[in-house]
């Protein structure tokens, strides 16, 4: 069995021992090394890790301990007197987490080379570690995004990668086997989306809570005490606005489409990481789950007009409404950082067949509460469920010669970088399915008929896929479509 050696400390709960987890490369190593967990952990060929090293802002002993030496992160200096106290001496082949300030993202290297020049340890890195370098041979890691701060925690020292032990926080932020983020960062300011105006936002910016940054250095953040008041009530989705647009489908077909969405949103996001290792195979993935939970609301006003004919193949259309501002929560996993990158927003989608004239109006008022996800044990699989709160619909009358066959849906959706890079992809909401049907009879003599049958179905969706393209693997690329609600029938209408 591979020896552990390094952060090796008491949790409280069901998670009594995190050991020297290194889980920024959480899905670098994860998925890239198979998924099968049958192998036998004692075969192989002997070999031990290297211990890898943590340098973080928590055990400075000035601000300029660690610094890069230049634009693409090929060399990094140490300062000799940090190296000391935390007992490390040789950094050549180990794998390095290295967080420099609070307001600034972790970052992920492996040591090459080293000298010794003066009172610095000169670096040369690269970004070759992979979580297979210091994983143990089983964890379970569970993330979630609500802020969570236990006040009553143990001190605990651990290694950070070298003989001597140092402060470990990460037990005050861990709630049961559940790590809550520790310190938040306001990465991205979000926005609407092309020719979409926003006509109302009625939440101040969350990141008026955080500490600005100095200049252009960093970002602004907030660490979880300063989030903890249940008056915040901080989440990584916490928006309500209105937004206008008139969105052209089809430039040859002058199909266009005028919307005023007022979205009200509140979601979390949840990640759980299982793993197994043998010396075989090494790391293998038993579990990996991530998902979104929370609630939303969609009111939308929308207004279709066709002037020819208009063929909208499926998934063909498919527009960003709006980009809300996106966080990086940081984790502490025993003494190392981890970093994961929400991207929230709103899609539209639509997808069909159109014909004819068509001038045609309709609003409708959905709120569910939810949740979604994708999740992987020995094969893909999605899940989600839902608590509808309110479906009301209303629409105008089409008028002209028509034949349509569309779904028009709305989704809140939530991106997941590990570490900048491509991870879990998420998006929920309810979708309209419209079916409708109109012919005007002009006759020889006598006055015109007209004659129409419509139905439109509403269900919940969810679409949900893991592109994780990690270094030098692509470990999944999988995606699905699938409905977390029964089908309903929420308006019709004949004139027969």
């Amino acid at each position: 069995m591979m020896s552990i050696t390094m952060f090796k400390r008491t949790l409280q709960g069901r998670v009594r021992s995190l050991l020297w987890v290194v889980p920024m490369w959480v899905f670098a190593a994860l998925l890239a090394v198979g998924c099968s967990d049958d192998d036998d952990p004692t075969e192989g060929d002997g070999s031990t890790a290297v211990p890898p090293i943590a340098l973080t802002y928590h055990h400075f002993i000035a601000p300029d301990d660690v610094e890069i030496l230049d634009a693409d992160t090929t060399q990094i200096a140490v300062s000799k007197a940090l190296a000391d106290k935390l007992g490390i001496t040789e950094f050549s082949g180990r794998p390095m987490a290295i967080w420099q300030k609070v307001n600034c993202l972790p970052y992920i290297r492996r040591a090459t080379a080293e000298r010794l020049e003066g009172d610095r340890y000169i670096l040369t890195v690269d970004n070759s570690a992979s979580l297979a370098d210091v994983l143990p041979e089983n964890t379970e890691l569970n993330f979630d995004t609500r802020i969570h701060v236990n006040h009553e925690a143990e001190n605990v020292l651990s290694s950070a990668g070298g003989a001597n032990l140092v402060e470990d926080i990460s037990a005050r932020y861990m709630d049961a086997d559940t790590i809550h983020p520790a310190v938040v960062l306001y990465t991205e300011p979000g926005g609407a989306g092309e020719d979409v105006q926003v006509v109302e936002d009625n939440y101040p910016p969350v990141n008026m809570d955080f500490v600005q940054p100095n200049g252009n250095e960093g970002y602004a953040y907030a660490t979880a005490e300063d989030l903890e008041p249940k008056n915040l009530n901080w989440t990584i989705i916490n928006k309500e606005v209105k937004l206008v647009a008139n969105l052209k489908l089809d430039a040859k077909a002058d199909v266009s489409l005028g919307l005023t969405v007022p979205v009200k949103a509140k979601v979390n996001a949840k990640l759980q990481i299982k793993t197994g290792f043998s010396f075989k195979k090494g790391i293998t993935l038993k579990k990996f789950d991530t998902g979104v939970y929370g609630g939303f609301a969609f009111k939308p006003d929308l207004t279709l007009k066709v002037g020819g004919t208009c063929t909208l193949p499926k998934d063909k259309f498919t527009k960003r409404l709006i980009s809300f501002p996106g966080y990086t929560t940081v984790f502490m996993v025993g003494i190392v950082p981890v970093s994961i990158t929400f991207n929230p927003g709103v899609i539209f989608k639509v997808d069909g067949t159109l014909t004819g004239s068509i001038g045609a109006g309709c609003s409708y008022r959905f709120e569910n509460d939810f949740s979604a996800g994708v999740l992987y044990e020995g094969s893909w699989k999605a899940y989600g469920n839902y608590e509808q709160k309110e479906n009301k619909f209303s629409m105008d009358i089409i008028k002209g010669n028509v034949n349509l066959n569309t779904g028009l849906g709305f989704y809140v959706s939530c991106d997941a970088l590990i570490y900048g890079f491509a991870g879990p992809e998420l998006a929920v909401g309810p979708r309209l399915g419209l079916t409708a049907d109109a012919t005007v009879t002009v006759p020889v003599s006598g006055d015109p008929t007209f004659n129409f049958n419509a139905n439109l179905k509403c269900g919940v969706q969810s679409l949900v896929g893991a592109k994780l393209k990690i270094l030098k693997w692509t470990l999944a690329d999988w995606n699905t479509t699938f409905a977390i609600s029964p089908q309903w029938t929420i308006w019709q209408y004949s004139t027969k």
